[in-house]
């Protein structure tokens, strides 16, 4: 008597057939299986949030990689807090980089020598994924975290990191400035200015000067009477009510009205010694 199947064992089969199809059809679709890749590892200083698992490597914007595991620490000195992240290489296109006739990873570190680094760049803008970005820096230093011991390719720290980091240093000299002693310096030089020109001394000169100027020109046109006669040049200098007058005094108002400016700006700064950071309260 024939034993009756199980629809229970069948469908499982079935099932199971199915799956390994699928997953055959993904792996060589992908072409993952025929692909040799080369292993790295990248220890960025910052932090690594919107980077994950799968998320692509490219080299000036072409893909050449992938992303394929992050850790907290991994073959690191204790005081070294840099999150190590794990990047795969298609060999094939590691090879477009460079020399035919060395291998990968001469390859690789002959780039990293001549200033390959690895830095975190924003994949969209939207959803705030990163991707690691193999770019030359040439200018910058080439540190390794696990010295050797696991193949390495150096960092550099994001655009933002870089800005911030400039900011912060911006702010830290600022702080160091002593803007109140700057304000009483310039409110010094103010003081002096306003001295110099309302001193009493100066007052009168200024006063007497048109007199003085009269009488030189009256000396000179009696000397005209009996020696020579003087130069229309030099009688224009002389005229109190000639341009050049006109103009000295001007000169000496535009003094007494800068030095009053200034003045009102060293109160300012008195008042608001933060002023040269922050702009010009609003009303």
């Amino acid at each position: 008597m024939r034993k009756k199947a199980r629809p229970v064992l069948v469908g499982s089969f079935i099932l199971g057939a199915c799956l390994l199809v699928i997953i055959a059809v993904a792996v060589w679709g992908s072409g993952r299986l025929f692909q040799k890749r080369m292993k790295y590892v990248c220890y960025f200083p910052g932090s690594v949030h919107g980077l994950v698992v799968g998320a692509p490597v490219k080299y000036r914007g072409v893909p050449i990689g992938e992303v394929v595991g992050m850790s907290i620490r991994f073959e690191q000195p204790a005081d070294v807090y840099k999150i190590p992240v794990f990047i795969e290489l298609d060999r094939r296109r590691v090879r477009e980089l460079g020399r035919a006739h060395v291998s990968e990873l001469q390859l690789i570190t002959d780039l990293v020598n001549a200033g390959l680094r690895a830095r975190l760049d924003g994949e969209s803008f939207v959803t705030g994924q990163l991707y690691v970005n193999l770019d030359l820096f040439p200018d910058t230093p080439a540190t390794f975290v696990n010295e050797k011991k696991f193949p390495e390719i150096p960092t550099v720290p994001t655009q933002l990191e870089e800005i911030t980091k400039s900011l912060t240093a911006i702010v830290e000299e600022l702080h160091r400035v002593d803007l109140t002693a700057i304000a009483k310096s310039v409110e010094g030089a103010v003081e002096g200015i306003n001295k110099l020109v309302n001193t009493p001394s100066v007052k009168k000169t200024l006063d007497e000067l048109p007199a003085a100027v009269a009488s030189a020109r009256k000396l000179i046109i009696d000397i005209d009477g009996g020696v020579f006669k003087i130069a229309p040049e030099l009688a224009a200098v002389l005229d109190p009510r000639g341009p050049i007058w006109g103009e000295l005094q001007r000169t000496f108002q535009d003094v007494q009205h800068a030095a009053q400016a200034v003045r009102t700006f060293a109160d300012f700064l008195q008042r608001n010694p933060n002023a040269l950071i922050v702009g010009k309260p609003r009303p």
